[in-house]
């Protein structure tokens, strides 16, 4: 495999065994799940961390539950489109293109604000069923062979990619793309999850299958530079264990910010295959916890369920070798995951009413980057004795803590 970007070769450095793809949960009688290496590494030349084997691409089921079924992120996305209002981007006269990985959910909000948008979505299923709603829907990929149809080359004041672009298999042709959908004054607002946080926070569950790229500010500017934009601002968010938002525009200088931010990164190498290594050091802690903690409370006679099933469990609980032995089951609030399995690990999805049939000694939260949320929405007298856990970074018991965890799962600025 040679880099998505600049097409040299890739160091692999972390590797979390083999893992069936991302996105879809299947029934407990469907066939065994297709398992493929997933390993993480950084290009040789151009700096991107992505991954080091092939991919299947991360399905979106039209049914999956959306981002905004958690009221922490809801609450973001609102508060994003706020701060497009406030910075003067988004006005009721602004062309407006909103993409964003697994649907264009900033479109409820921008409507809120008296603003329209043309929503970009790859998927064929989830982009018939935006059509049925009162937004304009462009078809088609921004790495595709083709510009998707209904989209005009300078014809875009603001373009905002929600978490899109780390999903693609052609990062660098998808910001050529945006660079040149811009009219001569517009800006491209991007926000990902920010490769600092990522490592710094030891978060090594957020490589997965069809999440092609781990991206840091410094690899973003380049190539914004090279389709003509400076990244005029980069503002740390407190969401996915930290995220950025970055700002670029042509015809301006590079932010004081964005200076200081590249600085930090290159401080801690993660332009390099070198700065991985924190990532892998905290793989094998958790291999060499979580399993360990798991068969004691097993053997003290303490029940243990995990709570929720994001993405990110597929990769944590494969990687660990967890299995329905050590955690007989999740729960998860998405009615479409009930009733299935986590893929590889086939540990059961139940509803979080079983909690209050049978309260088990422990949980651990699988949604730890919400983990503050979920304690809260499972405050009852019936969960009073449970031990609540996350294992990300490492494992901690975060019963008495509000949900966090001890040490920095983050960087500076970002919980």
């Amino acid at each position: 495999m040679r880099c998505r970007a600049c097409g040299a070769g890739i160091i692999p450095v972390v590797d979390l065994g083999t893992q069936p793809a991302g996105g879809s949960f299947p029934l407990p009688g469907d066939p065994a799940d297709a398992r493929r290496p997933l390993r993480l590494g950084a290009c040789a030349s151009c700096g991107l961390v992505q991954l080091v084997d092939p991919t299947p691409p991360e399905a979106d089921e039209p049914d999956s539950p959306s981002p905004l079924s958690s009221a922490t992120m809801a609450a973001h996305a609102r508060g994003f489109v706020d701060d497009l209002v406030a910075r003067g981007l988004a006005t009721p006269s602004s062309r407006i293109l909103s993409i964003a990985s697994h649907g264009g959910h900033l479109a409820p909000f921008l409507e809120k604000r008296g603003l329209s948008a043309t929503i970009l979505e790859g998927s064929p299923g989830r982009a018939a069923q935006l059509g049925t709603g009162d937004w304009p829907v462009a078809e088609g990929e921004l790495d595709g062979r083709e510009l998707p149809a209904g989209l005009a080359l300078g014809s875009v004041d603001l373009a905002v990619d929600s978490y899109l672009l780390a999903h693609l298999p052609r990062p660098r042709l998808a910001i050529q793309r945006l660079g040149a959908l811009l009219a001569p004054e517009g800006t491209l607002v991007l926000e990902f999850d920010h490769l600092l946080a990522t490592v710094l926070g030891g978060q090594w569950d957020a490589a997965r299958h069809g999440h092609h790229s781990y991206l840091a500010l410094g690899w973003v500017v380049r190539e914004l530079a090279d389709a003509g934009l400076a990244v005029i601002d980069a503002v740390p968010q407190p969401v996915y264990g930290g995220a950025l938002r970055v700002y670029a525009r042509a015809g301006t200088k590079v932010g004081a910010a964005v200076g200081e931010l590249i600085a930090r990164e290159a401080a801690a190498g993660i332009d390099r295959a070198t700065g991985l290594v924190p990532l892998r050091e905290a793989l094998e802690r958790a291999r060499a916890e979580v399993p360990t903690h798991l068969r004691a409370a097993r053997k003290a006679g303490r029940s243990v369920a995990g709570y929720g099933a994001p993405a990110r469990s597929i990769t944590f609980l494969n990687a660990l070798g967890i299995g329905p032995d050590l955690l007989p089951y999740v729960v998860d609030r998405s009615l479409a995951k009930q009733g299935r399995v986590i893929p590889g690990a086939r540990i059961p999805i139940r509803s979080p009413r079983v909690f209050a049939e049978d309260p088990p000694d422990e949980v651990l939260i699988l949604t730890w980057d919400l983990a503050s949320e979920v304690m809260r929405s499972l405050a009852s007298p019936v969960l009073a004795d449970t031990r609540f856990f996350v294992a990300v970074p490492r494992l901690v018991d975060v019963t008495d803590k509000d949900g966090a965890a001890e040490g920095p799962l983050v960087a500076d600025g970002v919980r």
